[in-house]
């Protein structure tokens, strides 16, 4: 999100409280708006953040930043239709904003346009060499198309860039497993959760790999914490010990 919050040493509440205070005094204050919205979004407060977007566009109608953060709250919320309206309309506003593209990209990733997601994943790194998040949209956008090369290149970049970003190190992963390198994919798997031990993806697809190893006893540790942290997916993992087995099976 484009607002700056005061993320060190003071939690995202109190950031919060300070733009509640900001608010009152001047109910006009369009970046406070803005801003408050941001950590809304931050906290998973979609609704929150839509609201207070929208407020902010409505003080200052060309204000770039404020359709961009209600795009990405309306893309969370999976309204892929009014984020793009959101997007472009930022993009619109600012043709160099290289966030708004990428995201923009991702909200086209999730209606299935994997060709447009990826134009304007390629503006985003054009504007912007160095935007991380660009890069691990237009990773997910390539490994959909099943372009496991071009996805692998795009993980390792936004990797390069931020070597903390777990979940790029989690699909960089799959990709390793898609092209048969499972100890690379395993290494990468354990990056991840060493980033974000709550991070489900990472445990349920080194089980995979782990199952498709021979590797049972430390496959279903792996599906067992993924259980502890959402038991909701006992489904899902039952499902992927059976495609792990008869993989298993066919590369004996």
């Amino acid at each position: 999100m484009g607002g700056k919050h005061r993320r060190h040493g003071i939690a995202l509440g109190g950031a919060l409280s300070d733009y509640d205070r900001a608010i009152e005094i001047n109910p006009r204050y369009a970046a406070a708006h803005n801003n408050r919205g941001g950590i809304y979004y931050a906290q998973g407060c979609l609704d929150e953040a839509i609201a207070d977007s929208s407020r902010a566009v409505e003080i200052n109608p060309r204000y770039a930043n404020a359709y961009c953060n209600r795009g990405l709250a309306k893309h969370g919320k999976g309204d892929a239709d009014g984020a793009i309206a959101d997007l472009s309309r930022a993009i619109q506003l600012d043709k160099r904003f290289a966030t708004a593209y990428t995201a923009r990209g991702l909200a086209r990733q999730a209606k299935g346009d994997m060709d447009g997601a990826i134009i304007d994943h390629n503006q985003a790194i054009a504007l912007n060499p160095r935007l991380d998040a660009a890069y691990y949209n237009r990773g997910n956008a390539f490994f959909a198309k099943k372009d496991l090369k071009g996805a692998l290149a795009d993980f390792n970049r936004a990797i390069e860039i931020n070597p903390h970003f777990a979940a790029a190190y989690c699909n960089r992963g799959t990709v390793r497993v898609g092209l048969g390198d499972l100890d690379q994919a395993i290494a990468d798997y354990d990056q991840a959760i060493k980033l974000n031990s709550r991070l489900i993806a990472a445990y349920h697809n080194r089980g995979l790999a782990l199952l498709l190893l021979g590797r049972e006893t430390e496959a279903e540790q792996d599906f067992a914490k993924c259980l502890a942290l959402d038991s909701s997916l006992k489904p899902v993992i039952d499902r992927l010990i059976k495609e792990g087995k008869e993989r298993r099976a066919g590369r004996k």
